[in-house]
């Protein structure tokens, strides 16, 4: 587990959406990389007033309950959600880099509740422009092949580029209007946890006083690539 103390000073802020699913190295050569899973934050701000101060953690939880486990299974990382409907659960969408086809190492997938899995996509190359370039847009268009599917997919975090603030922004339901917002106040004592790679989250701005907090993550390893379930 790593930790740190944060000081924000006023104005200080982290823009909409971040999501830390970072994978590190410990200190020791020879220990396994590890993978950030649970985010904790414990706040040390007395007599924070929110509505003056401001400096509220701002998370973008979806708003239906999820069908499956999410953040990881195994080696493979969730980047993204099939929405749910008035007769569909809502799903989460994992990425399989360990395929082994001429067409690709990479497919899409959700969990089905027998245990098994159904695959959204057909292999494909990794390519960071498949995700910066068009986002959901892109994905929806050139990786998903059920066109019932393709309208409930959306990515965990929306790309963003230096254009992005003169757009109009999303409300609350968030850009596939599948999500809610909730806003944490940083007040002293208030401990928060949440899963590093699913959820979304900013800061707000903090107004005429530092926020103070101190932060940590649970790691679990990165397992090998066609490792589909948690290792003991």
């Amino acid at each position: 587990m790593a930790s740190r103390c944060i000081t924000w000073h006023p104005s200080s802020y982290l823009p909409p959406p971040h999501r830390r699913s970072q994978c590190s190295c410990c200190s020791s050569s020879t220990s396994p990389a590890t993978r950030r899973s649970v985010t904790w934050l414990v706040y040390l701000n007395d007599e924070w007033d929110a509505q003056a101060h401001g400096g509220q953690l701002r998370v973008h939880e979806r708003a239906a309950d999820a069908e499956q486990v999410v953040g990881a299974r195994g080696a493979d990382l969730q980047i993204g959600w099939l929405r749910a409907t008035s007769t569909l659960g809502e799903q989460p969408v994992f990425l399989d880099a360990g395929r082994s086809d001429d067409s690709g190492n990479c497919v899409l997938y959700v969990c089905l509740p027998s245990g098994g899995s159904r695959d959204l996509s057909q292999p494909f190359h990794a390519n960071p422009l498949l995700f910066l370039s068009g986002g959901d847009l892109v994905a929806r268009r050139l990786l998903i092949e059920r066109e019932a599917d393709a309208k409930r997919f959306h990515l965990v975090d929306a790309p963003k580029s230096a254009a992005s603030a003169y757009l109009p922004q999303p409300g609350p339901e968030g850009a596939d209007g599948g999500e809610q917002v909730r806003d944490i106040s940083p007040t002293a004592g208030t401990l928060v946890l949440f899963d590093s790679v699913s959820l979304p989250h900013e800061v707000l701005p903090s107004v005429g006083r530092d926020r103070l907090a101190c932060s940590g993550w649970f790691h679990e390893h990165v397992y090998p690539p066609g490792t589909h379930t948690a290792v003991a």
